[in-house]
């Protein structure tokens, strides 16, 4: 996987992560039905925190790039590395797929204004997705860890945890 790539698909997780958090926030504080109006702003204006989203992500790509640089990987490690997400990529590209559909399923029961239990039903499809999910990125993690050092171990896990940090800090303030 090249520099590019790597960091576009870690942004757009970063981006579906914190959208995903920020509309089940956004959609838990509705609690009554509002004219759709009211809940959109006039074309053209700027959404909620939309500059503080676009600096979030700006600040962990930055941050991703100066670990990235910091703890190089060898040929070596970047070609069994390569490998094991070439061994996994139908099962990533599947899973992707999953979570997108449930998504929308999720986001159409919403805006159709299905009833309680449609919506619980869609947003189980999420979590259920969301825990297949989780157990590909550990059964991965678990071959991918073995050909870091235990420098790079560390340094890409603290550069996760600050990016877990800011996106929580952005929900507990921005929003």
């Amino acid at each position: 996987m090249n520099k590019s790539k790597l960091v576009c698909l870690c942004t757009a997780g970063l981006c579906v992560g914190a959208i995903g958090l920020g509309a089940a926030r956004l959609t838990a504080a509705a609690a009554r039905p509002a004219p759709l109006a009211l809940l959109l702003p006039p074309a053209g204006a700027q959404l909620p925190a939309e500059g503080a989203l676009r600096e979030l992500v700006l600040d962990s790509v930055a941050d991703f790039a100066a670990v990235r640089r910091e703890q190089a990987l060898t040929v070596a490690q970047r070609d069994r590395i390569a490998a094991v997400f070439a061994a996994h990529r139908d099962d990533i590209v599947l899973q992707a797929d999953a979570r997108l559909r449930a998504q929308r399923a999720l986001r159409d029961a919403i805006f159709r204004r299905a009833d309680e239990a449609a919506v619980r039903a869609a947003a189980d499809g999420v979590g259920r997705t969301l825990s297949d999910g989780a157990v590909l990125r550990t059964r991965i993690l678990s071959e991918v860890l073995p050909e870091l050092t235990p420098a790079q171990q560390a340094a890409w896990r603290a550069l996760l945890e600050r990016i877990d940090d800011r996106v929580d800090a952005f929900f507990a303030t921005k929003l």
